[in-house]
């Protein structure tokens, strides 16, 4: 389990550099949310590449849901559409 522990060390060193009010966060209910959101994403699609790719675009979902990405295009001045 080297590999494990490395990823938890490497965990640490970028939870250490968040701005604090990111550490404030729920990460459980992050946790939970992002993967029934994944789960729910798979759900939808027979093929393996549409279901990462949906398993992909969940993750981002919950991140923006929880503030702590904001996913722009080109220049970067506008914030992609919101989910509907």
């Amino acid at each position: 389990m080297k590999g494990a522990s490395a990823a938890i060390a490497e965990w640490l060193v970028i939870d250490k550099a968040l701005p604090r009010e990111c550490r404030r966060i729920d990460r459980e209910a992050l946790y939970r949310i992002a993967r029934d959101q994944m789960e729910e994403a798979t759900l939808r699609h027979e093929c393996y590449r549409d279901q990462l790719r949906a398993q992909r675009e969940a993750i981002f979902l919950t991140l923006e849901d929880f503030n702590l990405i904001e996913r722009t295009r080109g220049d970067g001045q506008e914030g992609l559409a919101k989910r509907k």
